[in-house]
């Protein structure tokens, strides 16, 4: 049954990313050399990311807003209260160690060759020394974890957003990120222990484990917004296009301006 809850997800996933492709802008624009990308890879900011489903999308907020008040958030109160700080914080270590295949494999295609070998590193070291992740020596000595997907990978090389989507119990997304997280999905070790258990209680967007670990800024979005839905969105968006657009400007091709030349 878990096992084809969690095929019925991707499937569903893989849909919408299928249904709404023709909207996605040109997927890869090399760079002009000028070292401004703000042209060919506009920073979307908030509502300019295109929302042509926003009636729809809402409904699916709504939906998931009311799972996290009345499943998630009593839950996360409850993980709260059991478990001390400390505890939580190693099991939120855990799980983001045995995500570092994904980390690697995206870090190696976004080029980002030195922060691969430091993911690498960490996930050895943390995966012994540290008692499967429970502990992070890694960073003690340098060996930093590198968070990256693959809608992030496409991202970097040019793929525009699409629209935005908001994913039934798994939160915001867009057509590019729900492409990608399907492919993370396929080698996220994850994926494989916990199946669609991981996909909402633990790794989701709205899985509690995520959950607790943002519940303030959660709160504190919720209760300063006039409209959620949009700060939400806005907020999504904001995060991740602006962390692309940063890593997009480290890319070896993407030339810096250069000096005019001084006439003798």
């Amino acid at each position: 049954m878990r096992a084809t809850l969690g095929r019925a997800a991707l499937a569903f996933l893989l849909g919408l990313a299928l249904v709404a492709a023709p909207a996605m802008a040109e997927e890869v624009v090399p760079a002009d050399g000028d070292g401004d990308f703000s042209e060919e890879y506009p920073a979307e900011l908030g509502a300019s990311v295109p929302d042509p489903i926003e009636p729809l999308n809402r409904k699916f907020f709504n939906f998931n807003d009311q799972v996290d008040q009345h499943l998630l958030l009593p839950m996360t109160k409850a993980y709260q209260f059991v478990l001390p700080s400390p505890v939580r914080a190693s099991i939120r270590r855990t799980f983001r160690n045995l995500r570092s295949p994904v980390y690697f494999v995206n870090n190696l295609l976004q080029l980002r060759f030195r922060d691969a070998a430091e993911t690498l590193a960490g996930f050895a070291l943390n995966s012994t020394a540290g008692f499967a992740g429970l502990f992070d020596p890694g960073s003690e000595v340098g060996w930093e974890q590198h968070p990256a997907d693959f809608g992030q990978t496409l991202g970097v090389f040019g793929v525009q957003s699409g629209p935005y989507l908001v994913i039934p119990l798994l939160g915001p997304s867009t057509v590019r990120d729900s492409f990608g997280d399907l492919v993370d999905r396929a080698f996220d070790p994850l994926t494989y222990l916990f199946g669609m258990g991981e996909l909402i209680f633990i790794g989701g967007s709205s899985g509690f484990v995520t959950r607790e670990a943002n519940s303030k800024a959660i709160e504190a979005l919720r209760g300063s917004s006039v409209d959620y839905y949009a700060a939400m969105r806005s907020a999504f968006t904001q995060n991740r296009e602006s962390r692309i657009a940063e890593l997009r400007g480290r890319l070896c091709w993407v030339a810096q301006p250069q000096e005019p030349a001084v006439s003798e």
